[in-house]
């Protein structure tokens, strides 16, 4: 219980000091945010922008990688169906106060033995006859670009709600110190 008392002082802390330094600092923002689109958004769209195949090295030694994808799924799947103690698992869930985890633990391990199952066939596949990944292979292939020119039908909220706060740095302070006073009523106040 102590470490969640000192992660919400840290958040409320954390939204006091961004709130502080807008209200008094309004530039800041607006200088840190054309900084964050020459310094991340370029690089990140060049990088989007690189082509990277591993198709030559994969199937040229496909027997390997079929019999280590076949392997490793093999493994998982036969620890997931042998090993695992659902009882003693189980127990431990229904032993603690939240609901959520049992329904969450359940999910997480159809999901888990699905994977594997998929991985024992798919190493199969690629160990006996890679052949049949080819269309998979031409459909995953096939390039696709990030130029804003491929992107004018994407979804802009994001670029709205960031020139409103450029816009209105004093109110976005406001309501950041809004936020952590809130925080802190609801959580420290009973």
């Amino acid at each position: 219980m102590n470490e969640l008392i000192v992660l919400w002082w840290i958040v409320i802390i954390v939204l006091i000091v961004i709130g502080m330094v807008t209200l008094c600092f309004p530039i800041l923002l607006i200088r840190l945010t054309r900084a964050s689109v020459y310094r991340f958004e370029l690089p990140l769209e060049e990088a989007m922008n690189k082509s990277i195949s591993i198709d030559e090295k994969l199937f040229r030694h496909h027997i390997l990688s079929g019999f280590l994808i076949f392997a490793l799924s093999a493994v998982a799947l036969y620890l997931l169906v042998f090993t695992l103690d659902l009882s003693r698992v189980s127990m431990q869930i229904r032993n603690n106060p939240f609901g959520w985890q049992s329904w969450l633990f359940e999910s997480l391990l159809t999901i888990a033995l699905l994977g594997a199952v998929l991985g024992v066939c798919a190493g199969l596949v690629m160990m006996l006859k890679p052949s049949l990944y080819k269309p998979l292979e031409i459909w995953g292939n096939r390039w696709i670009t990030t130029t804003p020119e491929s992107l004018l039908d994407r979804d802009l909220s994001g670029e709205v709600i960031e020139k409103w706060i450029v816009q209105h740095t004093r109110l976005f302070g406001v309501l950041v110190l809004l936020a952590a006073a809130t925080i802190w009523l609801l959580v420290f106040t009973r």
